[in-house]
Formats: structure tokens, sequence, C-alpha cells
């Protein structure tokens, strides 16, 4: 599987990815037509999504290219795209959604942060610290600065990364703290998790277009998530 960025293209909060079939090598009568393509978000929320999908058909490959969320729900109106994943909120004309995953962003902090040692912080409480950012034309941040408008925070913002790699990296390096997914906390041993009160919710959103129906590879694909996240026991979020 390889990795690489669209030149000049904005990397948001969302990436896509390309299932290819395997042409001669592929088993008769699997139907998995060369070039079928699929969006998903941040690297860490794809991973189960791939794996289950590697396991069962072993014949595809399967290419990550970041992107925007506006760009891939465009891709996948206008048939460039099968399925995208991404964060809401987002332009939702012709389109079927699938509910993938609702959870809670959480304060990414240094662990020699006063911070680090609290389990949870209200939002209103951080008005004197500095924020690094992610990219403010993301769905992700458009989340983070409703949320805290609605809180009453106001965010100092010194820094600003494409990636939440960089965003965490910075936050390592003792520049701000940064409100980020669980997930990508992983791999991060200098870093400390704190919880916010209120909670910032975000949704992961499995969308296909509503305009013509699924490839085959799609409707394999749909059914393998769809067996994903009923088996794994991961939090669903509501259509």
């Amino acid at each position: 599987m390889s990795h690489s960025t669209n030149a000049g293209a904005p990397r948001g909060p969302a990436s896509w990815f390309r299932m290819a079939g395997a042409g001669a090598d592929r088993p008769a009568g699997d139907s998995f037509p060369s070039g079928d393509s699929f969006g998903v978000a941040s690297p860490a929320s794809k991973n189960s999504s791939i794996s289950a999908n590697s396991v069962s058909h072993p014949e595809v490959h399967l290419r990550v290219h970041h992107d925007a969320v506006p760009s891939l729900i465009h891709d996948v109106v206008s048939g460039d795209l099968d399925i995208a994943v991404a964060d809401r909120p987002f332009e939702r004309a012709h389109l079927h959604k699938r509910p993938m995953v609702a959870q809670s962003l959480v304060l990414a902090v240094n662990h020699r942060d006063p911070l680090a040692r609290r389990r949870r912080v209200r939002l209103s409480d951080l008005a004197d610290r500095q924020f690094a950012e992610y990219r403010s034309d993301s769905a992700l941040r458009a989340r983070i600065d409703v949320a805290c408008e609605e809180a009453g925070l106001h965010r100092r913002s010194i820094f600003e990364a494409d990636t939440i790699a960089d965003l965490l990296s910075a936050v390592e390096h003792g520049i701000g703290i940064a409100l980020v997914p669980p997930e990508t906390m992983v791999g991060h041993p200098h870093l400390r998790t704190v919880n916010t009160e209120p909670e910032i919710g975000r949704e992961l959103v499995m969308v296909y277009a509503a305009n013509r129906p699924p490839s085959p590879a799609t409707d394999r694909f749909l059914s393998t998530i769809e067996y994903s996240l009923t088996s794994d026991g991961g939090r669903r979020s509501e259509p």
C-alpha cells in the first residue's frame, strides 16, 4: 500500500484509497473491477476498514491519498470515487449516508504540562492557553470551532498544521495544546490525554452516491464494513 499526497491539494482530515482488482490473478467469478475508488477520513480511522476488506478479499490492492472532505464529497457525487468516509458536517445532497462511529475529541497536552495531571478540564478554563490547530478549512476544525464558541471559549491559536501528525508533533515540542481524535494519540508517549467538559463530539460517516447503483466491489466493501462495525463493539452514530 503506497501513501502519497496530491500536489497543491489541501490535506484535510480525509483521504481516499483506490481498490483495484488483481486482473488475471483474480479468482474466477470474483467480480472486482479494476479502479474502484474509496475515500476515507483520517489514517487512524481507516485501518480497521482496510484490514477487514483485505482479509476478506486479498486480491484487492489499496492505495491511500490525503484530500479534504469537500473534495471527497464532490468526487463521490461526480463519480470519480465510489465511497468516502468523512467527518460531519458536509454537504449532504445526492448522497447515501451510513454512520460509522461517534466519538469525543480529547485534549492533547505535553506530559510536562500541568494539565497532564488532570482527567478532565472545562473548555471555558482554557482561555489563557495557546492552541495548536488543525487546518481551518477542515470539517474537524469546523466542529471544534462551533463547540468552543458554544462553550464560551475563544481560543488563542499560535500554530496551524495540515496533518494530525504535525499537530501532535508541535504539542510534543511544547507548542500549545490541541483538540484531536482519541485514536491519534497512540504512539505518542510524551503526550497525555485530557477529557473536556463539555465533550466535543465527532462523527464519521460513510457516503456513496445516490444517483447510481454501487459497483459489485463497492457492494461487497459495504457489506464487509457493516460486518466489521457490528462485530467490534464500536459506538455507532445515528444517521
